[in-house]
């Protein structure tokens, strides 16, 4: 055995000590809490999802707190820029009041470059809360202020305004300048952006082959990045549900799920509420009815998170599923949803959400009817957004009124009414609204092979007919 050196072991543990002494000392000096470190009074902060990912979800939190400490100046405007925008993952009504707050700060010293940086916040905000005319004219707006390289999530946003309108060919258009704009810059974030957005549009034009080449393509990007945001985990529900439609289920279980564990690190409310929805739906296609009902829990506990006034529209989306999966549970067939009741339980939740039992009350003259679970959700979805608009629009000023839903079979077809007493609409406007629930009675209609009739004659009714010897 060789002999112990003591002298140089007692110099090792001195220089060990010593590098534990400075680290503690650091550690004192230097206050972090995830992205924002306090420095001997200086506040530094490492932008979010650009510089750092290490940190959890009270990081919006945090960020607020330390605008107070800090004159407004670039640092102030990088971070409540930031803090406004990923706050809308969680409160849009706050991040808008925030971001707001900072455009009149950018506004009052005549800065023009972080105006236009915080208007495509605010653009990206506005289309989430689905004013899309408010939303196109701040992002052009913004297009004047800041330069060229910077202008990748402005023209991403202004493919959303397209997308949400069903125009996907302009939608398209965009994407194509994002990667144009992305490769000429090498920016790696704005390409890895534009093929997650191309891989969206491939799905909702059900090109899924060509969905999951250009998802992989972005998973590829932002893992090389190494940084797992928001686009990050949008991308990973986007190619699950290209895998989805493919069949190829436990590719997609695993998008999913790596999806829902960046979501609750972060606090991402809205994107975990799309993402158990979509869990929900493959269980149950997997046959895994116990994970479902999991998830489905899940899907409403984050929406009712979500804590929006007006998100009650996407919590009832969410609620109309999760009433079918209920009675999927507690039926004893486990592949048919009786609409009848269904219909009943739905439209009373609706407007009890709304606040408006006591003066609308709710029909549904109908025999008892089975479907498939294929078609009910659809269905359940497309009845869910008309109740929806009828209270919105049909009966102003506290008007009292009445809101009649039929459902019935004849001749391979299902024909649905739904209709109302109310003021009616102009000729020729369409089914009321024009964010994404229209947009989602439009596509669903589509995908149930079906024909939307609008008829205004004392109230709205809007009348359905769909093919049922078509697979949904």
């Amino acid at each position: 055995m060789k002999k112990i050196d003591s002298q140089r072991l007692f110099l090792w543990y001195i220089y060990r000590m010593k590098k534990l002494f400075l680290l503690v000392f650091l550690l004192c000096q230097l206050h972090v809490k995830g992205q924002i470190l306090y420095n001997n009074g200086q506040i530094q902060y490492l932008n979010i999802f650009i510089e750092t990912d290490n940190f959890g979800a009270e990081y919006l939190d945090v960020m607020e707190q330390s605008l107070d400490k800090i004159p407004i100046d670039t640092l102030w405007f990088r971070i409540i820029n930031d803090l406004a925008y990923h706050y809308h993952t969680r409160n849009l009504q706050k991040s808008l009041r925030i971001i707001n707050q900072g455009l009149e700060k950018a506004r009052a010293v005549n800065n023009k470059h972080w105006e236009g940086r915080m208007q495509v916040s605010q653009g990206a905000i506005l289309l989430r809360m689905e004013e899309l005319n408010h939303a196109e004219r701040v992002l052009l707006s913004a297009l004047e202020k800041i330069p060229e390289k910077e202008t990748w999530l402005l023209l991403t946003n202004l493919g959303y305004v397209y997308e949400r309108r069903g125009d996907l060919s302009t939608a398209f258009e965009y994407a194509t300048k994002t990667l144009d704009l992305g490769e000429k810059y090498g920016d790696q974030k704005a390409i890895a952006m534009a093929y997650s957005d191309m891989s969206n549009l491939f799905w909702k034009q059900g090109r899924f082959e060509k969905g999951v080449e250009y998802g992989l393509r972005s998973i590829e990007l932002f893992e090389k990045r190494g940084l797992f945001d928001l686009d990050f985990d949008f991308t990973l529900h986007v190619l699950g549900n290209n895998l989805v439609e493919l069949q190829r289920y436990d590719e997609a279980l695993t998008c999913f799920q790596r999806s829902a564990m960046i979501g609750e690190k972060y606090g991402f409310y809205n994107n975990l509420s799309d993402t158990y929805i979509a869990l929900t739906e493959l269980y149950i296609q997997m046959g895994d009815i116990e994970n479902a009902k999991n998830s489905g829990k899940k899907a409403l506990t984050y929406a009712e998170l979500l804590e929006n006034d007006f998100m009650i529209e996407s919590q009832n989306r969410v609620q109309s599923m999760g009433m079918i999966h209920q009675n999927l549970y507690q039926g004893e067939n486990m592949a048919a949803i009786e609409m009848k009741q269904y219909f009943l339980n739905l439209g009373t939740y609706i407007i009890d959400s709304f606040d408006v039992s006591a003066r609308i009350s709710f029909h549904c003259n109908m025999e008892s009817l089975e479907l498939d679970v294929d078609r009910a959700i659809p269905i359940g979805l497309i009845v869910n957004e008309l109740i929806t608009n009828s209270l919105k629009y049909a009966f102003p000023y506290q008007r009292m009124g009445i809101i009649t839903i039929t459902l019935s079979e004849n001749d391979a077809h299902l024909h649905l009414k739904v209709s109302d007493n109310g003021i009616g609409i102009d000729k020729g406007a369409g089914v009321r609204g024009s964010g994404f629930g229209t947009q989602l009675i439009h596509l669903l209609t589509k995908q149930l092979d079906g024909k939307m009739t609008l008829t205004i004659n004392g109230g709205t009714e809007v009348f359905f007919e769909f093919q049922i010897t078509k697979a949904a």
